[in-house]
């Protein structure tokens, strides 16, 4: 893997996954419109990083 395709690869990895994430908050709320699965993923992605922080960055 080339040193450009590392620097990509992350990027890339958490644009997949948040496709999935997409993915599952449809099957959660089949009613949800675009914007509002947007929103419902930020909302998941705030609550994984507030679990991250409390859980992997004690002091």
């Amino acid at each position: 893997m080339s040193p450009e395709e590392r620097v990509l690869a992350g990027p890339r990895l958490f644009a997949g996954v948040c496709e999935r994430m997409k993915e599952g908050l449809r099957d959660e709320y089949p009613t949800a419109n675009d914007a509002e699965i947007d929103l419902l993923l930020l909302e998941r992605l705030a609550r994984l990083r507030k679990i991250e922080d409390t859980h992997f960055r004690r002091p």
